[in-house]
């Protein structure tokens, strides 16, 4: 086995993912199959704020994003990364402008943007969780701003539902806090909407008993608020893990705030 200061690095790699809600970076140092995060930021932009209404990105949000980006591309090139990619998501999908928006970035960024549909943004979520965790099996539940992903997994093996690897099937669906703050303060207009867009995904739920596995800026929320609620002593995110029961009863709590309670909670934004 060699020495680890034998074993020179592949390359430096970054991914910018320019969501619904927020504006991320995140730079690797790429060694064999392993990846080592090296920076990693954020901005909210909130691109699909009124999209359901409007059917276009929001003006000010388009602003913010762009004067980012130009600054994230900035930085993935200081800090040596070889090869970048730019993936817009539900927002800039879903959007009437949302190709314009795209060829503008790519004009004043000089990057190229790609635009991914909704079974690859479910896959690449599914693969992300394979890769931090090998054995998984269960339904990958990916909460963005604008939409979210579900997505069957299981360890080794032939997949679900035929297709190669360990990744299943998959929806995308018309979900997520920016989509749902449209409908205002109504808890029973919310819990509709979100029943309609999870009826055709019944058959998902066949890995009953599985484990969850969530992913997205609105779960990583949940997760702070639970390890505040809880006094958990580790501010780490990543595989924080809560038990069924637990979890419901946190919900139910967390069902009955207000917004202003919510908005008044420093650790989520």
């Amino acid at each position: 086995m060699a020495a680890p200061h034998m074993i020179a690095t592949i390359g430096r790699i970054a991914v910018i993912d320019l969501g619904s809600n927020s504006l991320r970076l995140v730079v690797f140092d790429r060694l064999g199959d392993a990846l080592f995060p090296l920076l990693n930021e954020r901005v909210l932009c909130g691109l699909g704020r009124g999209i359901a209404s409007t059917g276009r990105l929001n003006a000010e949000g388009k602003a913010l994003a762009l004067v980012n980006l130009r600054r994230f591309v900035a930085l993935a090139s200081a800090v040596g990364v070889e090869h970048l990619a730019v993936l817009a998501t539900a927002a800039v999908r879903d959007a009437s402008d949302g190709r314009s928006f795209a060829a503008q970035v790519e004009l004043q960024c000089r990057v190229p943007v790609k635009i991914i549909d909704g079974a690859e943004e479910a896959r690449l979520s599914a693969a992300g969780v394979l890769a931090g965790i090998p054995e998984a099996a269960g339904l990958v539940v990916d909460l963005g701003g604008g939409s979210v992903e579900l997505i069957q997994v299981r360890a080794g093996g032939p997949s679900l539902g035929g297709e190669i690897g360990a990744i299943g099937r998959g929806v995308t669906l018309p979900l997520g806090p920016l989509r749902l703050a449209e409908l205002g303060d109504s808890a029973r207009a919310v819990s509709e909407a979100t029943e309609r867009a999870l009826a055709g995904a019944d058959s998902l739920f066949a890995a009953s008993g599985k484990n969850l596995y969530l992913v997205g800026g609105a779960a990583r929320a949940i997760a702070r608020l639970h390890m505040e609620h809880t006094h958990y002593p580790l501010h780490i995110v990543h595989q924080y893990t809560v038990a069924r029961r637990e979890a419901e009863a946190f919900f139910d709590i967390i069902g009955r705030l207000s917004r202003k309670s919510l908005e008044r909670i420093t650790t989520i934004s």
